[in-house]
């Protein structure tokens, strides 16, 4: 590990044993929910991962935050496996790499007051602040948030969705953690308080110097909150790169599909990208395809895609697309699609 990346993954598995598989319903298939992922994030980058539902963007959160242990591969804080370090070593890894999940309602709880959800870190990590010092923490906590002191004595379900996330947001940041993984922080929310939500994490990234794993659908919002991007497809990282770079020159045709679908408001200087329509559904992770992992649905596929699975093709500036046509996908034009795509509206 070099001195400025923090966390790095290094060909990280994670494989589920699914009962009731197999011939008769007998035996047990195996679910390959993150499928050898490989990323570095450097201290105070923002990291967006993207992808369609049941890619493993969610997984590899629970690995990051060693809520599950990978089946093969590794997870390093700082040079450090995450899975295989003990004692006061695992305890303050712990301690540096927080969460803040995607339900405001779900992950509360509810017979709790917030200064008891607060504390609930402090409790769990004693050392980290004395007993006095604990109520004037928790109400510089709120108010880093952008809620009252008062607060600290309501139940979450005197809040609002949006105040409720700021919530988990100061719980996430209680114990000054180095990592805040986000997993999809404002999905449940109305979209009139997302953009609100997103400025305070973004004030707050900038000043505790926040490394930041950001899990979104929404494209856009990770553009302008994120650094870096990585599209997952199938449990594999299939592109990665600077937003500015992988938004403005895409170099695989799923990322290029569902940059297709982010809806364009007309201005002037953005260009209208060509709608790409996927056909089919994502194979099952059960069974994944040989091969590409995407070239069931591409419309750039070709006899060896199905044959061989595509090394990483590196575009330059850390821009790498898992595609054997990269440097095609990439040049071609943003507002066309390219030849042979399924096209058409939804």
């Amino acid at each position: 590990m070099t001195d400025q990346h923090i966390l790095e993954v290094q060909d990280v598995t994670k494989h589920y044993r699914k009962r009731g598989g197999g011939r008769f319903g007998l035996g047990s298939d195996t679910v390959k929910a993150v499928d050898g992922v490989s990323l570095k994030l450097r201290k105070g980058e923002a990291l967006g991962i993207v992808g369609e539902s049941g890619c493993g963007k969610s997984t590899l959160t629970r690995l990051l935050t060693a809520l599950e242990k990978p089946t093969s591969g590794q997870i390093r804080y700082r040079g450090v496996d995450v899975h295989s370090a003990k004692g006061a070593a695992r305890t303050q890894m712990r301690r540096n790499i927080q969460m803040v999940f995607q339900d405001p309602y779900a992950s509360l709880n509810p017979r709790k007051t917030v200064g008891s959800i607060l504390a609930e870190p402090f409790r769990i990590h004693r050392d980290a602040l004395p007993e006095s010092g604990l109520r004037p923490r928790l109400e510089q906590l709120l108010e880093q948030v952008g809620l009252r002191p008062d607060h600290l004595d309501r139940y979450p379900h005197e809040f609002s969705g949006g105040q409720r996330q700021r919530i988990g947001i100061a719980r996430g940041i209680a114990l000054n953690p180095e990592v805040l993984i986000c997993d999809e922080p404002v999905s449940a929310l109305d979209v009139s308080v997302r953009a609100q939500v997103l400025n305070l994490l973004a004030e707050l990234q900038r000043e505790l110097s926040l490394t930041v794993v950001f899990i979104a659908h929404d494209l856009d919002v990770v553009r302008h909150f994120c650094d870096r991007i990585a599209t997952m497809y199938l449990g594999r990282v299939v592109e990665e790169g600077d937003c500015d770079a992988v938004y403005d020159h895409p170099a695989h045709p799923y990322t290029r599909a569902l940059l297709s679908a982010i809806p364009r408001p007309g201005f002037d200087d953005e260009p209208e990208l060509e709608r790409i329509v996927l056909e089919g559904d994502p194979p099952s992770p059960i069974a994944p395809p040989p091969g590409c992992p995407f070239h069931t649905r591409c419309w750039m596929a070709r006899p060896d895609c199905a044959n061989t699975v595509p090394a990483g093709h590196d575009l330059g500036e850390g821009h790498v697309s898992h595609c054997h046509f990269a440097a095609e996908v990439a040049d071609a034009d943003p507002r066309a699609a390219l030849n042979g795509s399924r096209t058409g509206s939804q």
